[in-house]
């Protein structure tokens, strides 16, 4: 999301001309119904002084003209109690008329950008609450995919989007997003970087992301960060930069076709997997901790699955090695990540026994 100072320029000038261009014409529009209530004050004015004063129309007209302009000059003709009180009663429209036009005209160039301003004010001061959150950068379609995702499963997130229309649609869909360059570490600090628990850099080209890893990393040491990498190159500077995970959506999307002409059916499980409902069967991470009841045990002698239900996968390793498929007879260590499969009551139980 960061950007040469071209096209840095470029959407400046361009974010000006669409602002502007839209100003423009709330103002034609409001103009147009100052002019016509105008018009209408004008004819009713005249059209008083003509039956109650019996001028010409040209006198009325006159008449009405310098009345509503309160210049202060004088009678066209001496008028009668009447006429007299029907004149105040112009005189009080008139002002009331000139201040409801020039309130409106100030609201319509002011209060798209006021309310633009008080919007950013809102959502910034929403992150600055929030604690053990993820940050999303970026609000491209593989942002949104990954917000919905976590909307789904209750996971708190801030979304930092570049684009201020992308963002005006962000908060219009009662998501909390940052406004600005995620690339930047004030930006950052705002969505809240050194209380998050993780971020997720999904900006359209691997130098962004690169960017944003290394500022991410530099702010929050203990950040568990995922990127996303178009290029193997990009990969691998994003890995150098200090991310922990980094996906390449379309060697991933590639496999998936793959995968869905040659064995359909392991598809199909995998996304019933990945898609499932609370009550369904999901993919879990289950972390055994110093002291719980799986310290020091087999999965055979702990008996997880009868115990709970759940499938243990595989194990991965303090050391980060991982084992599919783990032997039910070799002990569980503390730090040890089961990856396990089983319905949101089974996974439950399980780490209730590793915690």
């Amino acid at each position: 999301m960061s950007c040469s100072g071209v096209r840095c320029i470029m959407m400046i000038e361009e974010f000006s001309l669409e602002f502007w261009w839209a100003s423009g014409m709330r103002i034609v529009r409001q103009l147009q119904m100052s002019l016509f209530a105008l018009a209408t004050l004008v004819v009713v004015g005249a059209s008083g002084y003509k039956f109650l004063e019996g001028m010409s129309w040209f006198e009325a007209f006159y008449m009405t003209v310098i009345t509503l302009t309160t210049v202060g000059f004088g009678e066209v003709k001496p008028l009668s109690p009447a006429g007299r009180a029907f004149t105040i009663g112009i005189i009080i429209v008139g002002v009331a008329f000139f201040m409801w036009m020039l309130t409106s005209l100030v609201e319509v160039i002011v209060g798209e950008e006021v309310e633009h301003l008080w919007g950013r004010w809102k959502m910034e001061r929403r992150a600055s609450k929030m604690e053990g959150h993820f940050v999303i950068c970026g609000y491209g379609r593989i942002g949104r995919q990954v917000a919905l995702e976590f909307k789904r499963r209750g996971i708190p997130f801030v979304v930092i989007e570049q684009d201020p229309e992308v963002a005006q649609r962000v908060r219009e869909e009662g998501i909390t997003v940052i406004e600005g360059d995620a690339t930047k570490d004030e930006v950052l600090e705002v969505a809240g970087i050194r209380r998050a628990k993780g971020l997720v850099a999904v900006a359209d080209s691997d130098a962004d992301n690169v960017f944003i890893v290394l500022s991410a990393r530099s702010l929050n040491p203990d950040l568990f960060i995922v990127a996303r990498s178009e290029t193997e190159e990009g990969e691998d500077k994003l890995r150098k930069a200090g991310a922990d995970r980094v996906v390449a959506p379309y060697a991933i999307g590639g496999r998936r076709i793959a995968v869905a002409a040659l064995r359909p059916a392991v598809l199909e499980f995998l996304d019933a997997v990945m898609r499932s409902d609370e009550e369904e069967w999901n993919l879990e991470e289950v972390r055994v901790e110093r002291g719980s009841e799986l310290e020091g045990r087999s999965l055979r002698e702990a008996d997880v699955r009868g115990r709970t239900g759940a499938i243990v996968l595989a194990v991965k390793t303090e050391e980060g090695e991982l084992l599919t498929n783990p032997s039910p007879d070799r002990p569980l260590r503390a730090g040890d990540v089961l990856i396990t499969l089983g319905t949101m009551k089974q996974l439950e139980e399980l780490k209730r026994l590793a915690g």
